[in-house]
């Protein structure tokens, strides 16, 4: 998977997200956030047990997800992957 393009490729083209993630760890690309062996493990294992998992969303889920994504754009909370 390319972080760099989740939402396109995966949430909008699929209509699924990642839930379970953690609260303490960023979502993002692994090489960027994942500073330490520690953290990869504790990713996998999380993976692995299903606490981290795929969750199918409604289209009407997707839309409101869609809109928050679009206002944290505009607000600079985070970034839109170039095309």
């Amino acid at each position: 998977m390319r972080w760099k393009f989740y939402w396109r490729d995966i949430v909008k083209k699929y209509l699924v997200k990642i839930a379970g993630w953690p609260s303490d760890i960023p979502f993002g690309n692994l090489g960027d956030i994942a500073m330490s062996l520690p953290i990869l493990e504790r990713l996998q294992r999380l993976w692995n047990d299903g606490t981290i998992h795929f969750e199918a969303i409604t289209e009407g889920e997707f839309t409101k997800l869609d809109e928050e994504r679009y206002r944290q754009i505009e607000h600079g909370e985070i970034n839109a992957p170039m095309p």
